[in-house]
């Protein structure tokens, strides 16, 4: 095993992981009283650009893991799998209310196309999201 490969792998992963971690203090940090559609472009952007961490993530984990066969490699895996699949969720669950609820303030029923009465109070009917919490 050459400790200089698995050190490298390990940074690597690491930086892999902030990246995470930089997209869910975006996200808890959202005033989702006040979502608008520019707000929510910018978090499909980030989404998008997040989803490949996962193969990322694996690609990497999976060479310390041949490299460093005893080491705490369950763990690690576990954390980032919890940690990605909980925001990449909360983020899409988010989009879809915003989503929703704008076809609902427009008064038009995208699964009949016909138009209902609008309710001006559906804005912000969405209350505060759960916050995910990610390991430290």
């Amino acid at each position: 095993m050459s400790e200089v490969e698995v050190r490298e792998l390990k940074a690597k992963r690491g930086t892999t992981k902030s990246k995470l971690t930089r997209l869910n203090k975006y996200f808890q940090a959202l005033d989702r009283e006040n979502l608008n559609n520019e707000v929510i472009n910018s978090l499909q952007l980030r989404l998008d650009k997040t989803e490949p961490l996962w193969d990322e993530f694996n690609e990497l984990q999976s060479n310390i893991e041949v490299l460093d066969p005893l080491g705490d490699n369950d763990a690690e895996r576990e954390q980032f799998e919890n940690s990605y699949f909980a925001i990449v969720g909360s983020i899409k669950a988010l989009i879809q209310k915003f989503e929703l609820n704008n076809e609902e303030a427009s008064g038009v029923d995208s699964s009949h196309g016909s138009v209902r009465s609008s309710n001006k109070n559906n804005k912000n009917n969405f209350a505060r999201e759960s916050l995910v919490k990610l390991p430290p």
